[in-house]
């Protein structure tokens, strides 16, 4: 894996793997974009696995902010109690 690291840090950026990391196709390759693209060529995750995270993530995210709060929390909870008493 680090070798694989090495490799493509070596070989530095080219423009197709610009096209390649940026997956919202934006023109820009964020953060998360570079780590997903990297771990996925460095046999680390597999994209079955990043597309079940994200859906968990969703699933998480009750409020739809785009980040896991309290506030989802409660809300599952609340959800929760409101199926047993149904």
């Amino acid at each position: 894996q680090k070798k694989i690291y090495q490799e493509q840090f070596s070989k530095g950026l080219s423009e197709s793997y610009i096209r390649a990391m940026d997956s919202n196709n934006d023109g820009k390759v964020s953060r998360e974009e570079y780590v997903l693209f990297m771990l996925q060529e460095m046999g680390m995750v597999s994209i079955h696995e990043i597309e079940e995270l994200w859906k968990q993530f969703e699933r998480l995210d009750v409020t739809k902010s785009g980040y896991i709060e309290t506030e989802d929390l409660i809300l599952m909870k609340q959800l929760r109690d409101q199926d047993v008493t149904c």
